[in-house]
């Protein structure tokens, strides 16, 4: 069940916000893994900065790892798991792609450039950026309410 603060887009249909995420994160991983110059973006750039510092390996292997964390949510997706904290958790690995990405948007706002070097107003990237913002927060809010009925 629902919580009584949960938005009311998100009550009706929690599904769609993941799907959409999971849609990007495929999208992005086969981009990654057809072309690994594709990291000059900031969320794939600081996905990539954060596997390395990891030594999960370059391009190629994030967008394998980005593959499996999106299995882990058609996991949380499909399969009735019992209880809420293992739908949840098999659905954070997505959440974690997530905030990385917000995370390097918020220094390329701060720094008012992009991965790639090109120099933009804080306002431009804000402005730019806006979306992945909304996507973290309602994915967030999502994640929590859909574990819940999935396991009730």
């Amino acid at each position: 069940m629902c919580g009584a603060g949960t938005a009311l887009i998100l009550r009706g249909n929690g599904v769609a916000v993941i799907v959409v995420v999971l849609a990007m994160h495929i999208a992005q991983a086969a981009i990654l893994l057809v072309d690994t110059h594709a990291t000059g973006g900031i969320a794939l750039s600081t996905m990539l900065d954060t596997a390395r510092w990891l030594r999960l390996g370059g391009a190629h292997s994030l967008g394998i790892l980005m593959l499996g964390f999106a299995g882990c949510t058609v996991l949380a997706l499909t399969v009735r798991l019992g209880h809420p904290l293992i739908a949840l958790t098999l659905m954070l690995p997505q959440q974690a792609l997530l905030t990385i990405a917000a995370t390097g948007a918020v220094g390329a706002i701060i720094d008012s450039s992009y991965a790639d070097g090109v120099l933009r107003s804080r306002g431009f990237i804000l402005a730019d950026q806006l979306p992945l913002f909304v996507i973290l927060a309602t994915h967030t809010v999502a994640a929590i309410s859909l574990s819940r009925r999935r396991c009730s």
